[in-house]
């Protein structure tokens, strides 16, 4: 065995979200350096570690129309280094289980620059209609410049009509050299709760979870309310740490972006749009300076995003 990096990989972004599976149905001209893809925008916080393993199987579940050969690649975050896969969607509108391991598995690769910090170790694409310079050996790891190669020489036009229809999901990747039968591959999930706790290191908003960050709500009884004697700041930690510091929006209780709600000591009511001043986020925590004259609370909702 030759010693290589072992990959797990998930899609985080599909070009469309359609329940829990990603759905494109639009027709693509042919064009020798560009293409339709399902791509993951990068995946941090994944392990990427030297291992004495020459293969990483995968699993996932596909359905499209009609049957076709399916190609796709994995990359490195740099798309410097890449390695095209295929498997055959056998029958149309049939949901089917796609086992890239044993034989079929993904071969490690020996060189390049794997990230296995917080930046993107790696990219997943499946490729469902590729120009030629995109497309390379099955198999075969290749030097390659960015956009990299994201699918196997073969591939097939999966949207050449407006009745092409591709659907995925369900895509896990394990260490070793078998993964589990479809039948027992949803066994391994992790509980919901560990599964929100990870995924708020690269998004999190003050809303409950399934409300989007900017909802109004009615000032003073929702979100973050802080007390103070000038109305100059207010401060919060933030636990998981996140990702990385990440991009901070205020929201004041109209939904409008960068404006607080402040009680307006004046006319004894709360009134939106107030001004804030300098804002700071942290992985662990933030800060909003809001001077408002003559009030003493503020209410304010915010959403942090840390994603790749």
């Amino acid at each position: 065995m030759s010693t290589g990096r072992l990959f797990r990989f998930g899609f985080s972004k599909p070009a469309v979200v359609v329940s829990d599976h990603a759905e494109h149905d639009r027709p693509v001209a042919d064009n020798p350096a560009g293409g339709v893809f399902l791509q993951s925008d990068g995946l941090a916080d994944q392990r990427l570690v030297d291992v004495d393993r020459i293969v990483a199987p995968a699993d996932l579940a596909v359905m499209a129309h009609p049957p076709h050969f399916q190609p796709g690649a994995i990359m490195n975050g740099a798309k410097t280094r890449s390695c095209p896969f295929s498997f055959t969607v056998s029958a149309a509108d049939t949901p089917q289980w796609v086992s890239l391991s044993g034989a079929g598995a993904i071969p490690a690769d020996t060189s390049g620059t794997w990230a296995n910090d917080t930046t993107a170790g790696q990219v997943v694409s499946i490729c469902l209609a590729g120009g030629s310079s995109r497309l390379g050996t099955a198999g075969a790891w290749a030097t390659t410049t960015s956009p990299g190669l994201s699918g196997a020489t073969g591939s097939s036009n999966g949207v050449g009509a407006t009745s092409d229809v591709f659907h995925i999901s369900n895509v896990v990747a394990l260490p070793g050299l078998e993964l589990p039968p479809s039948d027992r591959a949803a066994l391994i999930m992790r509980p919901f709760d560990q599964e929100l706790a990870l995924c708020q290191r690269y998004f999190r908003s003050s809303w409950d979870y399934g409300t989007a960050p900017g909802t109004a709500w009615t000032a003073g009884l929702d979100q973050m309310k802080f007390s103070h004697p000038i109305g100059d700041f207010s401060t919060s930690q933030i636990f998981p740490a996140m990702r990385i510091a990440g991009t901070l929006t205020i929201y004041d209780a109209a939904g409008t972006a960068n404006k607080v709600t402040y009680y307006d000591n004046s006319s004894g009511s709360w009134v939106n749009n107030g001004t804030i001043g300098t804002t700071l986020v942290k992985q662990g925590s933030m800060f909003v300076q809001h001077v408002i004259a003559n009030s003493r609370f503020t209410n304010l909702g915010f959403r942090i995003d840390a994603r790749l």
